[in-house]
């Protein structure tokens, strides 16, 4: 499914209602609490130097205009700080007293530099996801949910398979079109997920006559165990409200740190709690691809590290898109007319977008992967097929992250050759690498190199040159 949301593809909300989806909502929670989540990212992409933290620090929001990636969307003017939108919409039962409220209250308190974090965090997505809960008529605590969920970590993982910063578990976001496979998975995808957080929600607030804390009682622990409950206590003679069930330890703790977040940011003053504004304007824009792209090659257009770049766009597994879709990709609206511009600029060379081959009569894996310097396996595993599988003529197969990731700019694509390089006696990668002002790292992945490969007198070696450092 596109990362945009699709007339035509979207689930609607009544879809969400029929049997089939039900039976099987009744039995997937959808989420963990933050306490049990864990971060992690994907392979080969992940920048290991900089915290999720200093990423965000490191993109600079401007008040630029921007359209909503499911719709014209709802830019609100009227107050230059997000927050201010998300206070007007708290509508949760904030008076009601428990001490599971206080207690989490208190917690925050002690722990400002918590709230000062995950506000930090929810800087590059909390005006989309406002825009989208004002277009559903859904209660802004819900923004907050986030925060409970993940600490607002697009990468968090969960030691019950939760992903995301919605914390959605396989079975359920596939149930909700998430799609998820080796190039991608849409349960961290930023609009995607949100999309399918509104859905489900939307669904149980629907299930549950608008009681919204049974609601969010059931996103986090089943459909099953809340109606299991409810009917424990209508035989019993009981209140059926939230606060009156008997639900997992965990649920009862998740439904009052959220109105105990929805307190705390309502009113800080009241509570003596510091909570730092964020301009109210987009902060990302989509730009819409019609093919895969490597991610490495799109930063450097766009003017972002790839650090920047993933945490705008963390459904991504791979260095490069899904051959399959989706292919739009989400960009701070400061550096959009940048990458727009540089990709404008190769219209007519969108083999160098990313790096594929075209099948041709006679083709087979093993030749393919011969002639580009790679193995069977690899070459299987970036294109999603069997080793074993039969190639159609004019079929495009990636061949992974090959693309050279030491070009400067859209100018400098000019000057860059190919060149095959034989080994000689007393060469090393590093020496060559020297030799030709690449780095070793290219060197490795342009010829499917490990540490473990000792090179050999003749051997060959595909370099990607920048003619202009070397003549």
């Amino acid at each position: 499914m596109s990362a945009l949301s699709n007339p035509d593809t979207t689930y609607k909300i009544s879809d969400l209602t029929k049997a089939a989806v039900l039976f099987f909502a009744l039995t997937l929670a959808s989420c963990t609490t933050q306490q049990q989540t864990v971060s992690v990212e994907p392979d080969e992409v992940t920048p290991k130097k900089q915290s999720i933290d200093q990423i965000i620090d490191g993109i600079i929001t401007t008040n630029s205009h921007c359209h909503s990636e499911s719709g014209e969307g709802y830019i609100d003017n009227t107050s230059s700080d997000v927050w201010d939108r998300v206070r007007d919409g708290i509508v949760l039962d904030t008076h009601a007293d428990h001490k599971r409220i206080d207690d989490h209250i208190n917690w925050f308190k002690k722990h400002p530099e918590y709230l000062a974090r995950v506000n930090s965090r929810a800087r590059p997505y909390i005006y989309y996801i406002v825009g989208e809960l004002e277009k559903h008529n859904i209660p802004q605590d819900i923004a907050l949910l986030p925060i409970v969920e993940s600490a607002f970590d697009p990468f968090a993982y969960s030691s019950g398979f939760a992903s995301g910063m919605w914390q959605f578990i396989p079975n359920t976001g596939k149930h909700l079109g998430l799609k998820q496979t080796w190039w991608y998975d849409g349960r961290r995808d930023v609009v995607e997920s949100t999309r399918a957080a509104i859905e489900y929600l939307s669904m149980l607030a629907k299930r549950y006559d608008g009681d919204w804390l049974l609601a969010l009682a059931a996103y986090n622990s089943g459909m099953g165990r809340v109606d299991r409950e409810i009917r424990k206590n209508l035989k019993a003679n009981k209140k059926t409200d939230f606060w009156s069930l008997k639900l997992p330890r965990e649920t009862r703790a998740y439904v009052p740190k959220l109105i105990a977040l929805s307190r705390l940011i309502k009113h800080p003053d009241q509570y003596n709690v510091s909570w730092a504004t964020t301009p109210n304007s987009p902060y990302f824009e989509s730009i819409a691809l019609t093919q895969q792209i490597d991610l490495k090659k799109a930063a450097e257009l766009g003017g972002l590290t790839m650090g920047q770049l993933r945490q705008l766009n963390p459904g991504f597994n791979r260095t490069q898109t899904d051959p399959q879709g989706p292919y739009p990709l989400l960009w701070p609206v400061n550096k959009s007319a940048q990458l727009k511009a540089n990709l404008y600029a190769l219209t007519n060379n969108p083999q160098d977008l990313s790096n594929f081959y075209v099948v041709e009569n006679g083709d087979n894996l093993w030749g393919i992967a011969r002639k580009h310097k790679t193995s069977v396996s690899k070459l299987a595993a970036w294109n999603n097929i069997k080793s074993n599988s039969t190639l159609k003529i004019g079929q495009k197969l990636s061949l992974g992250s090959a693309m050279p990731a030491s070009l400067n700019s859209i100018d400098s694509a000019n000057y860059i050759r190919k060149l095959n390089y034989s080994v000689r006696s007393g060469d090393s990668l590093s020496r060559i690498a020297t030799k030709f002002k690449v780095t070793v790292s290219d060197l490795k992945r342009w010829n499917g190199l490990n540490k473990l490969n000792v090179l050999k007198p003749g051997q060959r070696l595909t370099l990607y040159v920048d003619v202009s450092k070397t003549s």
